[in-house]
């Protein structure tokens, strides 16, 4: 059977990441943990105005024993421990509430001008009204999952640079990845690597920049995530040589502020050949 776990966004995210935890059930005069599960998606009829569930499927003899009488609710409820969750529910999907389409909102503004009309002959007390309204809204609500997250530009590294550890975390909604690019150096050395570059991702934008900082700075001010792209020496070239005809372009064009944007990209690509280009031979 499906159930559903109500939540925000971030605590989704963490539950995906790094798997179910007990927390309090929120039950007076009786301190339970666990994770509660629900036969549908709560809505605003039932007081939870998450815009976010965790669908799983269930074995419901695997639960029975967790599940929680609720007089007269609509729906069924269970507070299970973390532990059992991990173990007999299968693999949890994330779902988002979808906005109602421009059908489903005549629909409702044609129902609650009916409401609104029952009300003023006294057929109908105005809070009997706003939970027909909620019923019927949370019947043209769809649920579905959520846009794949982009995924930050790969580094791939070159015979002279290697990519460092990929760091995730979720925030605000997103995920932020931090990756730092870094000088190889010999494997028999015990030189502490240098630092080249740091690479930043979050809510489908990137940056990139020498310290964290100015990867922040450039992040703040930057476009869409990129395609995944090579690192090596060859694909920086290549950016470069297109970084300049747009660059040249936008100059011919008179579009300065489309220009200096370029050309600080530009810097920032020939900063770090000349900081990997090999050395001069000496005589």
């Amino acid at each position: 059977m499906k159930l559903y776990h109500v939540t925000t966004r971030q605590d989704a995210l963490l539950i995906l990441a790094d798997g179910w935890r007990d927390r309090p059930a929120g039950i007076e005069d009786a301190d339970l943990r666990g994770v509660w599960l629900w036969s549908r998606p709560l809505g605003r009829n039932d007081g939870v105005v998450s815009s976010t569930v965790l669908e799983l499927d269930v074995n419901e003899d695997d639960i029975r024993t967790y599940e929680v009488v609720v007089h007269g609710a609509a729906y069924r409820s269970w507070l299970v421990p973390a532990a059992v969750v991990t173990q007999h529910a299968a693999d949890a999907h994330l779902l988002v509430r979808e906005p109602l389409g421009e059908r489903e909102q005549a629909a409702l503004q044609a129902r609650a001008a009916w409401l609104a009309r029952e009300v003023g002959r006294g057929e109908m007390t105005k809070e009997d009204a706003e939970q027909a309204l909620n019923r019927l809204r949370e019947k043209l609500e769809r649920w579905e999952p959520p846009e794949p997250e982009a995924l930050p530009t790969l580094l791939v590294g070159s015979p002279r640079t290697r990519p460092g550890v990929l760091r995730v975390w979720p925030a605000g909604g997103g995920v932020v990845t931090l990756q730092g690019l870094f000088a190889d150096a010999p494997r028999d050395s015990a030189a502490v690597p240098v630092l080249l570059e740091v690479h930043l991702s979050w809510g489908g934008r990137t940056g990139r920049g020498p310290t964290a900082e100015a990867a922040l700075r450039s992040l703040r001010t930057a476009g869409a995530v990129a395609a995944p792209g090579d690192t090596s020496l060859d694909a920086r070239w290549s950016a470069v040589r297109r970084l300049a005809a747009q660059a040249d372009s936008a100059l011919a064009a008179g579009d300065l502020e489309r220009f200096g944007g370029l050309w600080a990209q530009l810097r920032r690509l020939l900063d770090v050949q000349r900081r990997l280009a090999p050395p001069t031979a000496r005589p």
